[in-house]
């Protein structure tokens, strides 16, 4: 199976969510508190590294907080940024990102490896609105440009950059005024750096089956993600999956790439346990 295989099936998906798209029930529910925290616990399925055939799955606690300020927002929708410019078609932000660690022992490609550390990615994000309705949901461009950073949390690196244009579509009241669906299509391309760090092969980690390789900057793959949000009562029900296909990735030569498609999931459940009584649009 290849992305031209693929392609009519997301442009056939991408039509059919864009006709419902408008199709929305009426609701005053786009006016939201300030501030929203609670608890979050989250269970996904997750590749050890882009292109790798080998899954970790995780069960994590963690702390729910929704702001919606006009200079700082972190929030399910939009992920935590600091906007700087915001007018009817334009936003200007700075995002943020990251990715999990992979143990070189519970690893099999990259056996007598180095371990990948905790990545953290940040950089500033253009967003073109083409279509922009808080009642009813979004279509937009997005144009972030990332560096990452990798940690073990005693030493931090720079490891290069991100380039990751999305178009995105935003449907709030999806059939319910409770429900909210997000449909995501991805490329991303990365510098040298970011490919050395997970395609690399140094010549003293070359073995019989894994021959030494120079990795080179270019493109990684091409995502989409499909993800909803339903919440009632103060309980926040997330669910989500992520199709990656990497089949034209620059560096699908090393041993490293295992494999042209990806296939993540993510399910969460969530109490909140305070809104705030100030609304924000």
């Amino acid at each position: 199976m290849d992305l031209l295989f693929l392609a009519p099936k997301i442009r056939k998906a991408s039509l059919i969510f864009f006709l419902i798209f408008f199709s929305s029930l009426p609701s005053d529910a786009y006016q939201k508190p300030l501030l929203e925290y609670g608890m979050f616990l989250g269970h996904g399925g997750l590749a050890d590294y882009p292109a790798s055939d080998e899954y970790r799955y995780r069960t994590l606690p963690f702390p729910y907080l929704n702001y919606h300020g006009d200079f700082f927002s972190s929030e399910s929708e939009n992920g935590t940024r600091l906007r700087f410019i915001r007018d009817e078609d334009f936003d200007l932000d700075l995002s943020f990102g990251g990715s999990f660690p992979t143990e070189t022992n519970n690893n099999t490609a990259r056996a007598g490896m180095p371990s990948l550390d905790w990545t953290l990615e940040v950089g500033p994000r253009l967003l073109y609105y083409f279509y922009r309705n808080p009642e009813k949901g979004n279509i937009r461009l997005g144009l972030p440009y990332r560096a990452s950073f990798a940690t073990d949390f005693q030493r931090g690196r720079h490891v290069g950059y991100l380039f990751s244009p999305t178009l995105q579509f935003d449907k709030y009241s999806f059939l319910s005024d409770h429900l909210n669906v997000y449909l995501i299509l991805t490329a991303n391309y990365f510098s040298e750096g970011e490919a050395d760090f997970f395609y690399e092969i140094e010549p003293q980690y070359a073995t019989a089956d894994r021959r030494a390789y120079d990795a080179k900057a270019g493109w990684l793959s091409f995502d989409t993600s499909v993800s909803a949000k339903y919440e009632i009562d103060k309980k926040i029900f997330l669910v989500g999956a992520q199709y990656s296909d990497f089949s034209g990735s620059a560096n699908k030569e090393s041993f490293l790439h295992r494999t042209d498609h990806s296939l993540s999931y993510f399910i969460g459940f969530g109490i909140l346990f305070f809104e705030s009584e100030e609304k924000v649009d």
